[in-house]
């Protein structure tokens, strides 16, 4: 299967899957780890829970990185608390 192929399948079983974390941060339009995409949403329409699929994490790629959530130091994040 090229990856073409590859993204379409993705873009079919994302139709399919019913995860919040999947609709809002996975790419559909991204090239990247296709083949751990179509494993995560083939588990998940299997019955796995995310805690059980050993990718689910690596394909949410939009999902913030963890710096940035805070910017700037600490006493600034608790100034606006």
């Amino acid at each position: 299967m090229n990856k073409e192929e590859k993204l379409k399948k993705v873009k079919d079983l994302y139709e399919q899957v019913n995860d919040y974390f999947i609709k809002e941060y996975l790419d559909l339009k991204s090239m990247e780890n296709l083949d751990m995409k179509i494993e995560v949403l083939d588990a998940l329409l299997a019955g796995k829970k995310p805690y059980e699929i050993k990718h689910y994490d690596d394909v949410l790629d939009k999902y913030p990185k963890k710096e940035e959530f805070v910017q700037g130091n600490i006493q600034d994040l608790l100034d606006r608390l």
